[in-house]
């Protein structure tokens, strides 16, 4: 939540009168989501919490959820929105052939740590009956029209199958599970691979010019998908 969906999430959330807990690896990030969250909600310090590290760390995402029962009392939401992709994966390239690291990180940032997290959080949102929303992607349902790393959309895939498994069993103990699987959306993910920003919006206006299945003809933007997520997770 330290930035793109994520943050965008985390201020509407916060305008909409929830508490939040923001996790991120990046101090500046982090305390720049925080500063836009309290803007959102009359300034209630108490209303928030800063988790710092990597959700792919079991300490990290023991803390992200006992920090936030200790907190606030309960777990309502638990929306799982970290992912991507290693920064050197060669977006477009025939990653298949590289180095199974890459596959290691993907795995661990798009699926088990979801799953982990998930584990972590159900005893709580089966108390409050809570929601859980997994931020996913079309690359997970797609072959990735040969833009994205293919480890990244397998890992993906298997996420899409966890929260259709994990929806199956909660369901009858009170508890929602649903996905989001957004299209291309203007967050910082490429210029993490070293495109500069000029480069990534020539190549964003091109993918909108050649896929007409883009109604409103524009990349999506982070609150687009934060009010989806919003949408699953108001009961």
């Amino acid at each position: 939540s330290s930035n793109g969906i994520g943050r965008a999430t985390a201020q509407l959330f916060a305008q909409e009168g929830a508490s939040v807990t923001l996790c991120g690896r990046n101090e500046t990030s982090l305390q720049e989501s925080k500063r836009l969250v309290l803007a959102k909600n009359g300034n209630n310090e108490a209303k928030v919490v800063l988790v710092k590290g990597d959700l792919r760390k079991e300490d990290v995402m023991k803390k992200t959820i006992d920090d936030t029962v200790k907190k606030f009392g309960r777990l309502d939401v638990l929306v799982n929105n970290a992912g991507g992709m290693p920064t050197e994966a060669p977006l477009g390239g025939c990653e298949i052939e590289g180095d199974l690291s890459r596959f290691d990180y993907a795995w661990e940032i798009n699926t088990k740590s979801i799953l982990r997290l998930c584990q972590l959080a159900l005893p709580h949102l089966e108390k409050t009956k809570g929601e859980i929303v997994n931020v996913s992607s079309i690359a997970g349902l797609n072959n990735g029209s040969g833009t994205l790393s293919p480890f990244y959309c397998i890992a993906k895939a298997a996420q899409d199958q966890l929260t259709r498994n994990i929806a199956l069993h909660y369901i009858t103990k009170g508890v929602r599970v649903n996905s989001v699987n957004p299209g291309l959306v203007s967050t910082n993910i490429f210029q993490k691979h070293g495109f500069s920003d000029e480069l990534v919006k020539k190549w964003e206006d091109e993918l909108v010019a050649e896929f007409k299945r883009v109604p409103c003809q524009r990349v999506g933007q982070p609150e687009d998908i934060a009010e989806a997520i919003l949408f699953l997770a108001d009961r």
